[in-house]
């Protein structure tokens, strides 16, 4: 089922696996679970394992559902809408994460670690 993210916000969320797309800033759920989220994003970098420069840049990434961690949640999110296009459109194999570029160019990739019920890099 693909809602927006404004009818996204109304709905109970606890037992649904989500996918959120969407660039940074401009989706009302990332926006609600940002401080659960392993990386952070900002105008000339995106801060995950590391620091990765640029200006052009997305990740993406599968997480459990910070509402219910027996469910999923996949993102697909960048520094700008612009950045988005063809997100989806990198095989990642088995990561659980991946930083690139507007030109496919994977900068970084990797599995999450799982410490005292916190994801992270």
């Amino acid at each position: 089922e693909a809602v927006t993210d404004q009818e996204a916000l109304r709905m109970d969320l606890y037992n649904r696996s989500l996918c959120l797309y969407g660039a940074w800033g401009t989706n009302l759920i990332l926006e609600k679970f940002r401080q659960n989220l392993p990386f952070e994003i900002f105008a000339d970098r995106i801060i995950a394992d590391g620091a990765y420069e640029g200006s052009k840049l997305r990740i993406a990434l599968c997480l459990p559902n910070p509402m219910n961690p027996q469910k999923g949640m996949s993102i697909y999110t960048a520094q700008t809408t612009e950045a988005m296009k063809g997100s989806n459109a990198i095989n990642h194999g088995h990561a659980d994460w991946y930083v690139s570029t507007s030109e496919l160019e994977v900068l970084g990739s990797g599995l999450f670690k799982h410490k005292d019920d916190r994801w992270g890099f």
